[in-house]
């Protein structure tokens, strides 16, 4: 089956392809937008082709235009996984990765709490993580990436993993700093 054709069956409401209006207006790139908190390994990572180069787009921080695209690939919006979930004990946040440093904060602030994070609020949680990180606590805490505790990631082969220091360690420490070279991840 045709790749084209693929998207038409599995995600008909939620792609565009070179020759459509759509396509045109998002700089020439496949683009799903998942909406639920995890994704569908299924339909949003592996639509039909394997090998498929991936781009992860969030709330746009970098310097130059076109920087979260792929060439014949597909762009995968992250804006629709939000989700925040603080630990009973307090100690710990879960972030999906729709959400911005804006709303961990706002969050936080309402058990006057905060996190090594983003100095920008608009700006996607994961981008700052993925990349290292400086916040305002860094000459403190070091690199917001070194305040990561668990990460959920979809790999290559579509499973859903977590790096840890326990589980999946080396590709924890490769994910802090290394952007999304090692896999898309889902949840921080």
């Amino acid at each position: 089956m045709a790749f084209r054709a693929v998207l038409e069956k599995v995600l008909p409401d939620k792609h565009a392809v070179q020759g459509s209006e759509l396509y045109d207006k998002i700089n020439g790139a496949y683009l799903t937008c998942p909406r639920s908190g995890r994704f569908d390994r299924e339909t949003e990572i592996q639509p039909g082709r394997p090998r498929t180069p991936l781009a992860i787009k969030g709330t746009g921080h970098t310097s130059f235009a076109g920087a979260a695209n792929v060439q014949d690939g597909i762009t995968i919006a992250s804006q629709g996984l939000k989700g925040l979930r603080l630990c009973e004990d307090k100690g710990q946040i879960a972030i999906g990765v729709g959400e911005t440093w804006g709303s961990v904060y706002t969050e936080l602030e309402k058990h006057g709490l905060t996190v090594p994070g983003g100095r920008v609020g608009r700006v996607d949680v994961p981008g700052l993580i993925l990349g290292g990180g400086m916040s305002f606590y860094s000459t403190k805490h070091g690199f917001a990436c070194d305040s990561v505790l668990d990460l959920e990631v979809v790999l290559a082969s579509g499973e859903i993993i977590h790096a840890n220091a326990k589980q999946n360690s080396d590709l924890f420490v490769c994910l802090k700093g290394g952007l999304n070279n090692f896999g898309v991840v889902a949840s921080i």
